[in-house]
């Protein structure tokens, strides 16, 4: 069965969504993400849109539901220490890579650890400097601890990660998803260096696997058999077309193209609503801008 579903958003968080369905051996859905599609490395990636892909491949510690809330991703539950300084974390039983391999918690922490690496230069790796500090973080960063084990996030055995903190940060679990926290197949990444993304090389935990990468094309995801509730994952494969523009990617939808596209152009959202009605959603966005001045001159 091919789930037929638009979701179209806009600079104002539009939604466009309806269903139908058609008889397949499996089911599809095809998602319009945009004109161009950047690194897929895991903890490099600060793009929404890829997110969206990386949020397939991959789970964090914690996940979360359709309103936003904060639920057990790979970790089935949490402590946090009266001071809010110290965070464990207990990951579920028998969690697996894609690829057969056990998951463990060192494996969480060595995604962290990437993230914040010099050598690796990620965009996010302020994450847990600044946005939750996380205790020794800053100096690894800074090049003044060369250790990684300085770094406040450890694993203690295989099933526990606890993070330490160097303030309270009440939303420190908002950012210790996949898209922030996503773990590390080490072994990949020794094997392939910076092509371990590739398809035929990635090894992810999340519901899927990257089976192919076609630049300005499409990226296809197939059911990951090993994620711990593949069971309950009810869409076959996910295929992410690159579309031209906005307006071009509304087009393919109702040509049956696309089940799903990532914006609306701003002009057609009256315009949609009112011929699909219910199908269109408005949803909250939040962002902070700021400007900075050289009160130098």
């Amino acid at each position: 069965m091919i789930i037929r579903k638009l979701a179209l958003a806009s600079s104002v968080a539009a939604l466009l969504a309806f269903s139908a369905s058609v008889a397949s051996a499996e089911t599809v859905l095809n998602r319009g993400i945009g004109a161009t599609i950047g690194t897929l490395d895991p903890h490099i990636n600060f793009l929404a849109w890829e997110g969206w892909i990386l949020d397939d491949a991959f789970e964090g510690l914690v996940a979360n539901d359709a309103g936003g809330a904060v639920i057990p991703g790979a970790a089935e539950t949490w402590d946090i220490s009266d001071d809010g300084l110290t965070y464990t974390f207990h990951l579920r039983a028998g969690l697996k890579w894609s690829n057969g391999d056990a998951l463990k918690a060192q494996d969480f922490v060595d995604g962290i650890v990437r993230t914040i690496d010099p050598a690796t230069a990620s965009d996010k790796g302020y994450i847990f400097t600044s946005t939750i500090r996380v205790a020794g973080a800053q100096d690894f960063v800074d090049g003044k601890s060369k250790d990684a084990k300085t770094v406040g996030v450890s694993a203690p055995d295989d099933k526990t990660v606890v993070l330490k903190l160097v303030a309270p940060a009440p939303h420190a679990l908002f950012v210790l998803g996949s898209f922030y926290a996503p773990p590390l197949h080490k072994a990949s990444l020794e094997k392939f260096g910076k092509d371990f993304i590739k398809p035929g090389n990635i090894v992810s935990n999340g519901a899927y696997i990257l089976t192919e990468n076609v630049p300005q094309s499409h990226v296809t995801l197939e059911k990951n058999p090993n994620y711990w509730d593949a069971a309950n994952v009810k869409i076959d494969k996910v295929v992410y077309r690159v579309t031209e523009d906005d307006s071009t990617a509304v087009k393919l939808w109702r040509a049956g193209e696309l089940d799903a596209t990532a914006d609306i152009p701003t002009a057609l959202i009256d315009a949609l609503k009112g011929e699909f009605t219910d199908q269109v959603h408005i949803s909250p966005s939040t962002e902070t801008n700021y400007m900075s001045f050289n009160i130098t001159k």
